[in-house]
């Protein structure tokens, strides 16, 4: 377990104060010190891989249909968005977890509160803002149990509060069992539930930098930015498709039993009373070539199935990273929109203002859901 830094150490009894801003808290998660490495130890065989691949849940999940105890037009108050392990400590381990947030909701309520918008809280990879998934259906262990999860659900519906959260669609971790079976074996059964290719496509460039990493490399390892990362020695084999990095492999979401796996997945959160949730990267889930990578109408496609399928049940709501054309997206009246009169968030690439210490913010002066698609200035 990490020790904290004196520094972390004096900044933890103003955390404990409600809802002190997500900035302080992210000041004490990286002061962290973390000891020193354990000795190296023998890689995992392909064998091994495999057989922790067979303990992921893929089970299909039937519907079920419950009438939401919510007001009509809920989604259309004052959301926030909240990222848990910055947001309220309830056990006093320097992370904030679900039964923090939990105690926190009578504040929310108080604040004009509608709905909370929850920044990824499934088990991740990077143990930070939780956007490399290891397993779709589990909580982060950090924050909490699926019981905390849903007894936050309970108080919030208690409260007319809605939650919706992040689902991370259109990739996973690289240390994802599934992706790791994959990559350890090119006859895997999963293999083409992510992109490969043999040898190293040409001509592409995203944001700066290859999306294509050489498999046997394993540079999601490395802490070195992708653009930085070695260039594959001429005549190497076998590289894997990342949008976002090395470390969050692409899904393959032209193949049917992936799509299926996330509309179970999308079931299984659904299920337990969730109310909605926010579709990360939904441009990125089809590339078709070097050229035609972002926001493709496959991508658009598939978002509006997904989207059928969430509002399907009752007084849910769905919005979606749809960062390319988030005016066409989210427009009522266009052919092309998947999600008509959704919202939208803004550009990764795009600087965002750091907000005032949430208590000063007064209930009349948050933000209110756009009648429309298009993203707020």
């Amino acid at each position: 377990m990490p020790s904290l830094s004196r520094a972390a150490q004096a900044l933890a009894p103003l955390l404990a104060r409600p809802l002190w801003p997500t900035l302080m808290a992210g000041l004490l998660c990286t002061s962290m010190v973390w000891p020193a490495g354990s000795a190296a130890v023998a890689a995992p065989t392909a064998n091994a891989l495999a057989a922790q691949a067979t303990t992921v849940d893929i089970s299909p999940v039937a519907p079920v249909y419950r009438p939401s105890t919510l007001p009509t037009g809920w989604h259309h108050g004052v959301f926030m968005e909240i990222f848990v392990r910055a947001f309220a400590d309830s056990n006093g381990d320097g992370i904030g977890d679900l039964k923090g947030l939990t105690a926190k909701l009578d504040d929310l309520k108080d604040l004009g509160v509608s709905g909370i918008w929850l920044m990824p809280i499934t088990a991740n990879a990077d143990g930070d803002h939780g956007y490399a998934t290891t397993d779709f259906r589990a909580i982060a262990p950090e924050y909490g149990t699926l019981a905390d999860f849903d007894e936050l659900l309970r108080q919030a519906h208690a409260r007319g509060i809605g939650v919706v959260m992040d689902y991370v669609i259109n990739h996973a971790a690289a240390q994802h069992p599934l992706f790791q079976a994959a990559v350890a074996d090119p006859k895997s059964p999963w293999r083409d539930w992510f992109v490969f290719a043999d040898t190293e496509p040409q001509g592409w460039d995203i944001w700066g930098k290859n999306p294509w990493y050489l498999s046997s490399a394993q540079h999601w390892n490395s802490k070195l930015e992708p653009k930085d990362l070695p260039k594959a020695p001429p005549g190497a084999r076998d590289f894997y498709f990342g949008t976002f990095g090395p470390h969050m492999p692409d899904f393959n979401m032209r193949n049917p039993r992936v799509v299926k796996y996330h509309e179970d997945s999308l079931r299984f959160w659904l299920n337990r009373g969730l109310d909605g949730f926010r579709l990360d990267a939904v441009p990125h889930l089809i590339e078709r070539d070097a050229v035609n990578w972002n926001d493709q109408p496959e991508s658009r496609q598939l978002t509006k199935r997904l989207q059928d399928l969430i509002t399907a049940y009752d007084k849910r709501w769905v919005v979606c990273e749809a960062t390319a054309e988030p005016n066409d997206w989210g427009h009522p009246r266009s052919a092309a929109a998947p999600l008509p009169l959704a919202t939208c968030t803004t550009s990764s690439k795009r600087p965002r203002a750091s907000p005032p210490p949430f208590r000063s913010w007064p209930a009349t002066g948050a933000r209110r859901h756009p009648s429309a698609g298009a993203c707020p200035p």
